[in-house]
């Protein structure tokens, strides 16, 4: 067993299904500090071919659920950085 600590679920909730699961960026404000035994159950569902799978969690309704953590939707000022034109370096 390896204890997390909610960053680390936040960064596993914005990479790996974050944004392509729930549709936007996770903040953690929850204020909670320290690790935590962290485990979320997914259902696997074989293909046909029995070689490979897909897996898949409503995570809306499964992280109040299994963790006790409420998503909410909010509005937040975000700072990015955009890049719209690159040169190649001047040749020596």
């Amino acid at each position: 067993m390896v204890a997390r600590t909610m960053p680390e679920l936040v960064k596993y909730l914005n990479g790996l299904t974050g944004p392509a699961a729930l549709n936007w960026p996770v903040i953690d404000r929850t204020g909670l500090s320290g690790p935590y035994d962290i485990r979320l159950k997914i259902e696997l569902k074989a293909d046909p071919d029995g070689r490979s799978g897909t897996w898949r969690l409503d995570f809306l309704a499964e992280l109040p659920r299994q963790l006790g953590l409420r998503l909410e939707s909010a509005r937040d000022d975000y700072t990015f950085l955009v890049i719209d034109h690159v040169d190649e370096p001047a040749a020596e």
